[in-house]
């Protein structure tokens, strides 16, 4: 008598389930990978913003601290015209001045550095808030830097934000601040009280709501000379 052979195979229920089960899986490793991907665009953007946030207020600090005549201004069309003298900056203390959205504000200082043709004469340096417009006719704000070649030349930005001509930008357009507030002190010589710039911001960094990275930073300077 000869035996029938049987073969053992899949049912279509086990089918089905096997199936459910792979997308499942398949579901949450996406999901994964996704998350993961947003993760490293985060790094990514938060990593721009540090750099680019970061060169700005060490630039800003290392020449403010050994600079002189600190010049605050709060707001309006900043106009430094040539000098005949040493004090195209003059020591001007300003209260706490935050998101002037018309003009923007600035700090002016004379530099360590010196004209070329003229050793006695220090240049002057200026950071600038400048307003910039984003999608929407949102109000936000960008770091600029003037900065004289001779002590002579004009540093002006007669009608912000579209005529600065002697400013540049020294952070990434990608870096946006929604948020900046200036104080500086032109101190007491005969109070032993040195002259002191506060400077604090926030913003992110990111196009995208997913991908944008927020941050806040402040800094305080004092004159070393």
């Amino acid at each position: 008598m000869n035996k029938k052979s049987v073969q053992s195979g899949f049912t279509l229920v086990e089918m089905i389930v096997a199936l459910a089960v792979f997308a499942i899986v398949a579901v949450v490793a996406v999901g994964a990978l996704l998350k993961i991907t947003d993760a490293n665009k985060k790094s990514q953007t938060l990593a721009t913003a540090i750099n680019n946030v970061n060169y700005a207020f060490e630039s800003i600090t290392r020449e403010l601290r050994v600079g002189s005549n600190y010049d605050c201004v709060p707001a309006g069309a900043f106009i430094l015209s040539g000098g005949t003298n040493n004090n195209n900056a003059t020591p001007a203390s300003c209260a706490m001045t935050s998101n002037n959205q018309t003009q923007g504000s600035a700090i002016a200082f004379l530099s360590s550095k010196t004209d070329p043709s003229a050793s006695t004469k220090n240049l002057t340096y200026s950071y600038y808030f400048e307003p910039i417009t984003l999608s929407g006719g949102t109000v936000a704000w960008t770091i600029a830097k003037a900065q004289q070649v001779n002590y002579t030349d004009p540093i002006s930005c007669t009608n912000p934000p579209t005529s600065c001509a002697s400013y540049a930008p020294i952070i990434d357009p990608s870096v946006i601040i929604t948020s900046y507030s200036i104080q500086v002190s032109a101190g007491d010589v005969f109070k032993n009280d040195q002259p002191k710039a506060f400077i604090y911001i926030s913003g992110y960094v990111g196009t995208t709501t997913v991908a944008k990275t927020y941050f806040d930073l402040q800094t305080t300077v004092s004159e070393r000379i």
